[in-house]
């Protein structure tokens, strides 16, 4: 069925195709996936880190806030109550 006619139902028999499969491409294959998984898990980790830094910071800005309202600064407080929408946005 590999060198002539006819319909080859590789499920059958998987005998030629563990003749023509040798070891590198196998090992190529499962690299190659390997490394796509690698590289996505990498990007997850950083973008993930992002987020937590940047919810850090909006924290650390509204408690800010909330000091300068209790100190009667409403100026202040409105320019981080601007900041926070930038950051969140």
């Amino acid at each position: 069925a590999l060198v002539g006619g006819g319909q080859w139902l590789f499920w059958h028999d998987l005998e030629p195709v563990q003749a023509t499969a040798t070891l590198g491409t196998i090992t190529w294959g499962m690299a190659a996936v390997l490394a796509e998984g690698c590289i996505r898990l990498a990007f997850w980790a950083n973008d993930s880190g992002k987020r937590r830094r940047m919810a850090r910071e909006i924290a650390t800005l509204i408690r800010a806030r909330e000091r300068l309202k209790q100190e009667n600064e409403a100026a202040g407080a409105a320019v981080l109550d601007d900041v926070i929408n930038d950051l969140r946005h």
